[in-house]
């Protein structure tokens, strides 16, 4: 009988420990990635066809060749590439050509003695309760067994999408663009050339693939990552002579699903506000009258500033759970009773995930609706999304910005909107044993303490998906989320791939934050394993 830790197999994806670490023990193995592999091909007929890649860890190239036999074993076919290749790569891959299913193994933004696997089957994503069923799978080896094994064959996943991606945004630049690209030895670095046969001077940083990680964490909601990029933007601009000469930062995380931008001024674009830019752009594509009824997913850790500029923009907005499984499913779910009676080809998070229907695009550009019907988080098409929206926008300014063009973008983004008295993300370390019981707790106990809290309906099942009107007291899709009749909230959520608890606030004014941030940090200090740390050190 196999043995897996039940603990890895998370909401959204399966996270271990793949090799050495204090205080850690190994639990994602070669042998337990062949059974998974098993597992997952067992679900699929006879003769379906499957993609599987990895990242640039260390332990990725002996997972992904354990996976793909794995789902060989049950009779599946399996393409598979040998270089290190980005997460939304591999699913655009796997939608373009109409595979059965797709398996990443990504350890994503966290440190190198983490990996993982990302798995979809039959164009969606496995999660939730479909993706616990395999732990009793592997537990008692109930795999199918063909008489005939699948066959495993080698492509290359990379180049195809680097022409569509390429293809997909024809236009050379009209301005000139200045671009710090620290990939953090990540899988970003494929940007470099894209961007470069965009017009884009491109100064690049730490864009070979390390599964080591040796300088920071590839992570660009990290203060790690931002503090290796935001000094060499001061120090590259402070000589420069005008503002055409001024450089600004684009970051990428581990597996390049996810990306991050840095003003001039050296200043990280919250990646809040950069959905922003994406739902402006696909709202005002729409007649006015329609705005409405595509409506959007709203981040819990988002700001009231953020649904403000979409509501703005003709947009309406419904809080999900996070995650890329929860974001593709709400994007063509249809609840009219909550008003979204359309479905939308884009969606965002605060953590810098960003929704493309990208497997729309064929390798010359050429769209497809049909084929497009799953969106994808892809960090790499994102941001060069950005990059052409911004060069719209400096176009129509003609040069004539204050502080430099991105700058001067996210300045008219806000609309001079007031600076939010709210937190940054802040992780505390919780045991995994404890944290989402941490979570309801906490909910239970703000409920009963304060009588200002605004009243609460519940959330609603739509298929897979947890939704929730933005108007609510306790919302409830994801952790737990305390609004008042002021506008302030307190966030308590467990993280899905580490033992951390998420936790943010934002007051209606500063006084009224850190009066939240204190009574947040009182009720989590009464369990012995949860670290307020993070919170005190805001007080």
């Amino acid at each position: 009988m196999a043995q897996i830790d039940h603990t890895m197999v998370r909401e959204y994806d399966i996270r271990g420990y793949a090799m050495p670490e204090p205080g850690r023990t190994v639990n994602l193995t070669s042998a337990i990635a062949r059974h998974m592999g098993m597992a997952f091909g067992s679900r699929l007929p006879v003769g379906s066809k499957v993609v599987v890649t990895g990242d640039a860890r260390l332990t990725s190239p002996d997972l992904r060749r354990a996976v793909a036999e794995g789902y060989a074993l049950t009779g599946v076919n399996v393409v598979t590439d040998t270089q290190p290749v980005p997460s939304g790569v591999v699913s655009w891959y796997a939608g373009r050509y109409k595979l059965d299913g797709s398996c990443q193994i990504t350890g994503s933004h966290n440190p190198p003695y983490f990996n993982g696997l990302k798995t979809t089957e039959k164009g969606g994503a496995l999660f939730g309760a479909e993706l616990a069923t395999i732990i009793d799978v592997i537990k008692n080896e109930t795999y199918r067994r063909p008489a005939k094994s699948g066959t495993i064959s080698q492509v290359d996943v990379v180049a195809p999408y680097v022409e569509m991606l390429l293809a997909a945004f024809p236009k050379k630049l009209k301005c000139r663009h200045r671009i710090v690209l620290d990939a953090g030895n990540g899988l970003g670095g494929v940007l470099v050339d894209v961007l470069k046969a965009k017009g884009v001077e491109v100064m690049p940083l730490l864009t070979q693939p390390d599964g080591r990680f040796p300088v920071h964490l590839a992570d660009p909601s990290s203060a790690e990552g931002q503090s290796f990029i935001v000094p060499l933007l001061k120090q590259v601009n402070a000589g420069a002579k005008d503002k055409a000469d001024l450089w600004y930062g684009l970051l990428t995380d581990g597996d390049a699903d996810r990306s991050g931008f840095v003003d001039e001024q050296g200043i990280p674009a919250p990646g809040e506000l950069l959905g922003v830019v994406y739902y402006q752009d696909y709202l005002k594509a729409l007649p006015p009258a329609e705005r409405s009824q595509h409506v959007l997913a709203l981040d819990v850790r988002g700001s009231g500033g953020a649904r403000q500029l979409i509501e703005d923009a003709g947009g309406k907005g419904l809080f999900i759970t996070c995650g890329y499984p929860s974001h593709r499913a709400f994007a063509q779910a249809i609840c009219k009773e909550l008003g979204k009676t359309k479905p939308v080809f884009v969606s965002a998070e605060s953590s810098g995930h960003y929704f493309f229907p990208t497997a729309g695009y064929d390798e010359k550009g050429n769209f497809t609706q049909a084929r497009a019907s799953g969106l994808i988080d892809d960090g790499l098409f994102s941001a060069v999304k950005l990059v052409m929206l911004l060069d719209e926008y400096a176009a129509k300014n003609k040069g004539g910005w204050k502080k430099g063009m991105l700058a001067d973008f996210l300045a008219d983004v806000t609309r001079g909107q007031k600076p939010a008295s709210i937190s940054p993300e802040l992780r505390v370390e919780a045991s995994d044993e404890t944290k989402f019981h941490v979570v309801a707790e906490v909910g239970e106990k703000l409920d009963k303490q304060c009588d200002d809290i605004l009243p609460t309906r519940g959330p609603i099942k739509v298929g897979d998906v947890k939704i929730q009107r933005p108007d609510e007291g306790l919302i409830t899709v994801d952790g737990m989320r305390a609004q008042f009749t002021d506008g302030s909230w307190i966030l308590v959520r467990a993280s899905n791939t580490t033992p951390m608890l998420v936790c943010r606030v934002e007051g209606a004014t500063p006084k009224r934050r850190d009066q939240l941030l204190t009574l947040l940090r009182d009720l989590l200090s009464e369990y012995p394993d949860v670290d307020t740390g993070p919170i005190s050190a805001l007080l």
